[in-house]
């Protein structure tokens, strides 16, 4: 995309600028959550066995904050500006901004209560970072192997119960 971009920078220019604010965006929420959590974690007053789990969820956490920011910053143009519309034969008759806003006023739920469109959003994706965390983290296996070979010094006489120079974690 590199080489099209100068040569079409007014066709694309539009495209670009939304998204580059919501990069910037979700790289500067990324960073300012994980190193306040990075700072603030050890210094949490709970069991010392619970500290690290708690450091291991830090990018998890960040990563997710930055993904709704994301979603919020690229979805919000849609509901300020609209979306375009179409006829049957595929000619655009222009941008209502109802159009944006309906994908989000579909039940009568919402109808009724307007406000509740944003906490309804965060708490859906609240709800599928933690019903979808015990299952990535159960992904991943639990124990693992390692040749001491590769370890430092120390390790590198130990074998398993087989005699191989082998150790699981």
């Amino acid at each position: 995309m590199s080489c099209f971009v100068p040569t079409n920078m007014i066709l694309v220019a539009d495209m670009l600028l939304p998204n580059l604010i919501a990069y910037l965006s979700t790289v500067t929420t990324y960073c300012a959550i994980a190193v306040g959590l990075n700072q603030s974690v050890p210094r949490l007053k709970v069991s010392s066995s619970i500290k690290p789990l708690c450091m291991k969820l830090v990018p998890f956490t960040a990563v997710a904050a930055a993904g709704t920011v994301n979603v919020f910053i690229m979805r919000g143009k849609e509901v300020r500006d609209g979306i375009h519309v179409f006829t049957e034969e595929e000619e655009q008759v222009g941008k209502p901004k109802q159009a944006g806003l309906s994908a989000l006023e579909k039940s009568e739920f919402i109808k009724a209560r307007p406000k509740l469109v944003i906490p309804l959003n965060l708490g859906l994706i609240a709800l599928c970072l933690i019903t979808a965390l015990p299952a990535a983290i159960a992904v991943f296996p639990q124990a693992g192997e390692l040749q001491t070979e590769s370890m430092e010094k120390k390790f590198q006489d130990l074998n398993d119960s087989h005699g191989n120079h082998q150790v699981v974690f």
